[in-house]
């Protein structure tokens, strides 16, 4: 006959267990309660944040104005960092441009509590660390120039390219109103590498590419930090929100949005339904600060894509060169205010 025997376990065992088990359930209750207040949180705000006109400047037609040479000269770093997370490759960088170990900036604990880990990768011989959160697709990197950090926000799939392709459900929500989780990890991240660049006598800069440059305008006027924005997703009103009017109205002194003319993202039909819903004292989606508009290259006219996607190709024939000219081919000679 066979028989079936039951492991004995100790009363203390038993007891230990037991807490253990209560302990994980309480949490993903209180999780749970957590999340679903946040809700509903969120959809009985949701009316409000429409209420009046975008506080702050507005990008309309009126404020773009053109830089000079020497200002695009200035913004050229920030617009290879914003590339470089993009396609990680180092031929895309200024010489003097260099990307910082990221072990060494953020503890493990940190890293957990953002809920991103760090990655690294090897091209051509050179390593690429880069922080991720497959699950949001928040993804970011860390260069250094002289004595500035900066901070370079990855567009939609940055990482993965397939995943980015659908990825619409988080732009949708930015538009709609709301604040996605994508947004609260930038400023997170923002806040704790703010700290740490304090504490190394470093300053920050934030810098993005399209939905990489609405995250890095959000985290940037959050913590109180200098952004530079190339071809940029607007802010929608949930993250007008959460910025505030103040911080809003004063963006102009931290933040320079450049856009590339025919960039898809700056259709003239944009400016007249904005209008038409200041009028109705409607809050809609916008950017924020200093705005400048340069030509495309020859090259992408005709093409808002290429307009939008290349506007570092766009800056390099602006400053004499050709579209495709590599930042690391540039000396020190052709740009002297830059490295």
């Amino acid at each position: 006959m066979i028989s079936f025997a039951t492991p004995r376990l100790h009363i203390s065992e038993t007891c230990s267990y037991i807490r253990e088990r209560v302990a994980t359930l309480t949490q993903r209750v209180s999780e749970a309660a957590s999340y679903i207040f946040r809700i509903l949180q969120e959809v009985l705000y949701f009316p409000l944040r429409y209420r009046g006109p975008k506080p702050g400047t507005a990008p309309e037609e009126s404020s773009y104005k053109n830089p000079s040479k020497e200002e695009l000269e200035q913004y050229l770093p920030y617009a290879c960092a914003a590339a470089y997370i993009w396609n990680m490759n180092p031929k895309i960088k200024l010489p003097g441009l260099e990307n910082v170990p990221l072990t060494d900036v953020l503890s493990e604990e940190t890293l957990k509590t953002l809920g991103v880990t760090i990655q690294e990768k090897t091209d051509d011989g050179n390593k690429v660390w880069y922080f991720l959160d497959e699950k949001t697709e928040l993804s970011a990197t860390l260069l250094t120039r002289n004595n500035e950090w900066i901070l370079a926000f990855g567009a939609l799939g940055a990482v993965d390219r397939k995943k980015g392709m659908f990825s619409w459900a988080t732009v949708a929500l930015s538009i709609l109103g709301f604040n996605p989780k994508l947004f609260q990890q930038a400023d997170k991240l923002t806040a704790a590498v703010c700290e740490k660049a304090k504490q190394e006598g470093k300053s920050l800069t934030l810098v993005g590419h399209c939905y990489g440059a609405a995250l890095a305008g959000y985290a940037a006027l959050r913590n109180d930090q200098p952004a530079v924005r190339l071809n940029p997703f607007p802010l929608g009103a949930g993250q007008q929100h959460y910025i505030g009017t103040e911080r809003l109205q004063n963006a102009t002194k931290q933040i320079i949005n450049i856009r590339a003319e025919g960039d898809f993202l700056d259709w003239k039909i944009y400016s007249h339904l904005d209008n038409l819903a200041t009028f109705l004292r409607i809050r809609t989606p916008g950017n924020f600060g200093c705005h400048y508009r340069i030509p495309s290259a020859k090259e992408y006219v005709g093409s808002s894509d290429k307009c939008h996607g290349f506007i570092l190709g766009s800056i390099m024939e602006n400053l004499g060169h050709n579209c495709r000219t590599l930042p690391c081919n540039i000396t020190q000679t052709e740009f002297p205010s830059t490295l």
